[in-house]
């Protein structure tokens, strides 16, 4: 018998739950790149198998990876292993480990030094042969939590359950669910996108306890995806009705096919209109002699003024100089009532301050 004392107390990782464990060790065994299996025995007791996988006892020091220079695996820290096993004893789940020819099972032990309990695996020779594959045995779930953990991994659930499903390399989207991410086919957070995303992991990067993503990294994940799985028209339609799914749009390389939709439906919208994104590029462009303008959202209005057919548009610009506009008022005011002069006047003062004309400081 080895036994491996750990420097682990139970109140490590104090936000993690049961579902957390689970969590951990399914995705565990989908970054293992040889066969996996999840079944339950009639006690509702959950078993997790990597075939063909034998784990060396240096995995339950922390900072232990085999996936760190894998860049398909979700679990690169070196850790989750060694805390599930404090978080499960913790929550009152029981664990074990059938490695190969060996049994290794968590404990909480007392450590003079420390005057502390800390986690303790006792590695012992197994009484049954596991045909050269690691599984973990978790014990003590409920039913309604077994559900839940179902529901959280999408390779445990049916494929006529998921809807619609647009796949590429770099994950899948689907449709008919709202709101869910997952990496790696297991869940992470909830959204306030319009779909659920299961992105591969080298392509969506998470932070070490495989809850949270970088919000940049996520917006531009998201709409680099739906560009590769959906179709343009799809896509221009998500940017036209302000979906969160595409905000970050333009901040991708966006296909010519996309911005040529988005720029049919700005010519069933303003055809002959210049789009800005804001009131302030509104008054600059003004200031520029331009007029008739249309503010959009930064997206929409991103992708079109990127496309094609509106980079060919000639816009009427004003190029008058203020001499030139007085003289023609001058003129004008030869012909008009004194009424309408002033009106003139008037109006001539607003296209100054619109495009910013100024004398002195």
């Amino acid at each position: 018998m080895n036994i491996y004392n750990t420097m682990i107390t139970a109140d490590y990782c104090p936000d993690w739950t049961r579902l957390d464990v689970a969590r951990e060790y399914l995705t565990n065994a989908l970054d293992s790149p040889q066969n996996w299996e999840v079944t339950f025995d009639d006690k509702g007791a959950m078993y997790i198998r990597s075939l063909n996988t034998k784990l060396h006892p240096s995995v339950l020091a922390l900072g232990v990876s085999s996936n760190r220079d894998d860049s398909s695996a979700v679990g690169t820290h070196g850790e989750g292993l060694v805390v599930s096993m404090a978080v499960a004893l913790r929550e009152g789940l029981d664990l074990i480990f059938y490695n190969d020819d060996r049994d290794w099972t968590p404990k909480f032990e007392h450590h003079p030094q420390f005057d502390k309990e800390v986690l303790v695996i006792y590695a012992t020779p197994t009484e049954t042969y596991n045909e050269e594959s690691f599984i973990v045995k978790i014990s003590g779930y409920t039913e309604d939590e077994l559900e839940e953990i179902t529901k959280r991994c999408l390779y445990l659930q049916k494929d006529e359950t998921l809807g619609k499903v647009g796949t590429c390399h770099m994950g899948r989207v689907l449709f008919d669910k709202k709101g869910d991410l997952y990496v790696g086919g297991v869940w992470v957070t909830k959204t306030n996108l319009d779909y659920t995303y299961d992105f591969n992991p080298e392509f969506l990067h998470l932070n070490r306890d495989r809850k949270t993503v970088e919000h940049w990294d996520l917006k531009t994940s998201v709409a680099k995806i739906q560009q590769l799985v959906s179709a343009p028209e799809f896509v221009a339609k998500l940017v036209e009705e302000k979906s969160i799914d595409v905000d970050y749009l333009q901040y991708t390389p966006v296909t010519k096919a996309i911005k040529d939709e988005c720029f049919k439906l700005y010519q069933n919208k303003y055809d002959g209109k210049m789009l800005a994104s804001s009131q302030t590029e509104v008054s600059t462009k003004e200031a520029e002699g331009y007029s008739n303008l249309i503010v959009e959202n930064d997206t929409f209005s991103g992708v079109v003024q990127s496309s094609e057919g509106y980079k060919a548009i000639e816009f009427e610009r004003d190029q008058s100089t203020p001499v030139s506009s007085v003289e023609e008022l001058l003129i004008k005011m030869s012909t008009i009532s004194k009424a309408k002069s002033i009106e003139a006047v008037g109006e001539l003062l607003d296209t100054f301050k619109r495009r910013g004309v100024k004398w002195g400081k």
